[in-house]
């Protein structure tokens, strides 16, 4: 503080729990206190928390002799103490380094959060301005832009604080602020990513199939973000396909043609999938199937085609299933899971040798096996069933059948406005059963808020007026700021006020007065 005849009501004492959470007492509970320099500060003897409160603030008087005080509390056995300063030393301006303090490192394109400018001794502590500081700052215009009505710390405040806004570009930001008064110079960096879409990726179900003719194969192809998430498109994207294999690449587009469907992911959607009925004629091949569209590059997924064994060969008496997805969808989105019959066999081994050969050591894949009957969902002869451990999270829109010659079925699934892990389980009846777990996410939903002190997330620091700022700022899965779907109101306390972060807000901000 400043020097001078005057009192600051800026003490505040309570009880915590050993987690740091205030406590209330049912009945009036006496603190006593003491200054250890009492010619520089000084505080009322003692101080009642009045009974169900958390806390109980008192004065603290300066003079104008300058120093530090310590500030004793007691109860019982139980001492603690905080240190006030008062006044500056001659040579409080070359122990004064400037810092940038961000709530986080990382944005989302088009959004923004408050930061803050401070002033810190060598010692680590929160200093207020000898004198004002003017500050310059230096930074990317390209990537964001910097609102602030002052970028000067006038004496006897610490910090002064702006907003940061983030363009529609990704990219590494830089801030640079200095101050020619101090000769000191402080620089940060922010990642700013996006959750628009700004790559493709391609999955191809099942990842084995017979080589045979009129062999059906599913294809999704999804939007990603820059960090590898699942997203949404904001318009309708058009793709191209393309395979390494002149014969599947020339059945994939003649098959276009003939449904007359052009595949477009369309606005709001996050991806495409399409079915195709393909002639495959050779064993152990790989084939490639990619897909590309205008300014979002190219990606590809591969599938194999296996010998072909029916549900009779002496191979199969041990018949088994897998269950396949993606891995992460996105909330309010429709995908597929694929259910496929087949057995396990030696990897590695030439699939018609003697089963006697092999040991249980013996590392075994899966190969599909093409069935001699329906296997169906519904209705009488119900042999399929497919279940979500969370209909919240994932429900299931179709489950689909296996038909005669086939080795799969395909189901559809749709996810709700939670986000989180949940689990597929599938039954066939006669064959088996298999589980896999996928995610539910939404990388801009609101997973948690934080509280952010323009003066250092240790510190909370009274301006020469008695007032001191504090923000709540909405973050996403990624620590990001993020807009908030609906208004929020929260209860700050020890200080009992009340903020809210508006809809279509990231943060809220309030200046406090000492009371």
């Amino acid at each position: 503080m400043e020097a001078g005849d005057q009192t600051h009501n800026i003490g505040h004492v309570g009880f915590a729990n050993k987690y740091g959470s205030m406590i209330k007492f049912p009945k009036d509970t006496t603190i006593q206190l003491e200054s250890s320099n009492e010619e520089v500060a000084s505080v009322p003897s003692k101080i009642t928390i009045l009974a169900y409160s958390e806390f109980a603030s008192f004065g603290i008087k300066t003079t104008n002799t300058t120093g530090s005080a310590n500030i004793f509390a007691s109860y019982n056995d139980e001492k603690v103490y905080a240190t006030i300063s008062v006044g500056a030393s001659s040579d409080l301006a070359n122990d004064i380094r400037l810092v940038i303090n961000l709530p986080t490192s990382e944005m989302n394109v088009n959004s923004e959060m408050p930061f803050s400018l401070y002033l810190q001794s060598s010692e680590g502590e929160i200093t207020q301005a000898p004198f004002d500081i003017s500050v310059s700052l230096d930074y990317e215009d390209s990537l964001i832009g910097i609102a602030a009505n002052d970028l000067t710390i006038m004496k006897g405040n610490s910090h002064v604080w702006g907003t940061i806004k983030s363009h529609d570009k990704v990219g590494n930001a830089f801030i640079r602020a200095t101050s020619d008064q101090l000769g000191i110079d402080e620089a940060k960096e922010i990642r700013i990513s996006s959750s628009l879409p700004s790559s493709l990726s391609v999955n191809i179900f099942p990842e084995k199939v017979p080589a045979t003719l009129k062999r059906d194969i599913d294809v999704v192809v999804s939007l990603l973000d820059s960090d590898g998430q699942p997203t949404l498109t904001q318009e309708d994207i058009t793709l191209q396909f393309f395979s390494d294999d002149d014969s599947i690449g020339n059945q994939i587009d003649r098959g276009f043609k003939e449904s007359q469907s052009k595949p477009v992911i369309k606005k709001g959607q996050f991806s495409y999938h399409f079915s195709h009925r393909l002639d495959l004629a050779k064993e152990n091949k790989t084939i490639t199937i990619g897909a590309t569209t205008k300014g979002l590059g190219v990606a590809s997924d591969t599938f194999y085609t296996v010998k072909p064994y029916t549900t009779g060969n002496p191979l199969a008496e041990n018949k088994t299933m897998q269950l396949l997805t993606l891995s992460k969808i996105p909330t309010k989105s429709q995908t597929i899971a694929v259910f496929q019959i087949g057995m396990l066999l030696p990897k590695q081994a030439d699939p018609d040798e003697s089963l006697e050969q092999t040991t249980e050591q013996t590392e075994k894949e899966f190969y599909p096996l093409i069935i001699n009957e329906n296997y169906a969902s519904d209705g009488s002869d119900k042999k399929i069933n497919l279940i979500s451990s969370n209909d919240l999270l994932l429900k299931i829109k179709e489950i689909g059948n296996i038909d005669v010659t086939s080795s799969y079925g395909t189901a559809i699934i749709e996810s709700g406005q939670e986000t989180g892990t949940v689990v597929l389980s599938s039954t066939i009846k006669g064959i088996g059963s298999a589980s896999i777990q996928t995610e539910v996410i939404n990388t801009l939903k609101q997973e948690k808020t934080m509280v952010f002190s323009p003066t250092g997330n240790t510190a909370i620091l009274f301006d020469k007026n008695g007032y001191f700022d504090l923000f709540v700022i909405s973050l996403d899965m990624k620590g990001r700021p993020t807009l908030v779907e609906n208004e929020i109101r929260y209860l700050l306390t020890p200080i009992n006020e009340i903020l809210t972060i508006e809809k279509n807000k990231t943060f809220s901000h309030v200046n406090f007065q000492e009371t």
